[in-house]
């Protein structure tokens, strides 16, 4: 813990450290030329919308007495700026103290990455 001051030790009731696990999205949609963003599925503005959604997991979906964090901390996708990618790599981790929040995350997080793909015409794989 870098609070914890070298040489010290922290002791306290209960759990200290959340169960972690990783988790990789892969959203595909139909690369394009920027100049023609109609005919492209933009798996960039659909990441976007992915990563917001997912905020809502921890907030509106796990009890309010319960403890959970879902972090995403990579998006990767395109290599030049006037060209719409087929294909977006969110990563990241959540961590949870009981098996049935992670449980209830896992779900949440398919059902979001699913839902919000296929309502821009992308799709989805989630792996955990």
């Amino acid at each position: 813990w870098p609070t914890v001051p070298l040489g010290h030790m922290w002791v306290t009731e209960g759990p200290v450290m959340g169960h972690p696990a990783e988790f990789t999205i892969k959203i595909k949609g139909r690369g394009g030329h920027g100049s023609q963003p109609q005919i492209a599925v933009d798996p960039v503005l659909v990441a976007s919308h992915v990563v917001i959604a997912l905020q809502t997991i921890v907030s509106r979906s796990v009890h309010p007495k319960e403890q959970a964090v879902v972090s995403v901390t990579t998006i990767h996708g395109g290599e030049v700026n006037n060209v719409i990618p087929d294909q977006v790599v969110l990563g990241g981790t959540t961590r949870d103290l009981k098996p049935e929040v992670y449980t209830l995350i896992e779900q949440r997080m398919r059902t979001i990455c699913t839902s919000v793909c296929e309502a821009y015409g992308a799709t989805a794989e989630v792996e955990l």
